[in-house]
């Protein structure tokens, strides 16, 4: 597993790889202002986003479009006509949870369910996707143990490959 992160005063980012274009961010703002993060994101990837703690702006065309993401809500998006970077404003003492994988990733994991998802069906498959729902709190369980692991290096890819895995099968 391949990590990254980058601390600043007014918060930090974390990118964990978890497999080939699959990837679990994580993004705080500790400050009392808000505090703005960007990362590219291709137009191949689902993105889940859960929002634990404060509230999230997902910003994109230059500030024409704002998605609001509140505390205990979750945001899956994919757009396969266009790129969706992540531009985001963390509100102050904010921190979110974002899982975002392949599109060929995700139907490798449901080729025989894949019917039973109403984003995946034949009518949905080539159109762009924004749906937003309350966490359950099973979920909200699965993103506190993701969001506070303190798992020794040598078992940290095992441990957030299994989370990320029950997330994405509870949601």
């Amino acid at each position: 597993m391949n990590v990254s992160g980058k601390n600043v005063a007014e918060g930090s980012f974390k990118e964990l790889q978890i497999e080939p274009d699959f990837l679990l961010l994580k993004a705080s703002s500790e400050s009392h202002h808000p505090v703005r993060m960007e990362r590219p994101a291709h137009r191949q990837f689902l993105q889940f986003h859960f929002c634990l703690k404060g509230q999230v702006q997902f910003v994109y065309h230059g500030g024409r479009y704002v998605i609001d993401l509140p505390r205990d809500m979750s945001l899956l998006l994919y757009n396969p006509e266009t790129d969706l970077p992540l531009q985001v404003v963390l509100s102050p003492d904010t921190r979110m949870l974002s899982v975002l994988m392949s599109i060929q990733k995700f139907h490798s994991l449901f080729t025989s369910e894949a019917s039973y998802i109403p984003f995946l069906s034949q009518e949905n498959r080539d159109k762009k996707y924004y749906r937003q729902n309350p966490l359950t709190p099973t979920l909200s369980i699965i993103l506190s143990q993701l969001w506070n692991e303190q798992i020794y290096p040598t078992v940290r890819s095992l441990y957030c490959k299994g989370k990320v895995y029950e997330l994405l099968s509870l949601y």
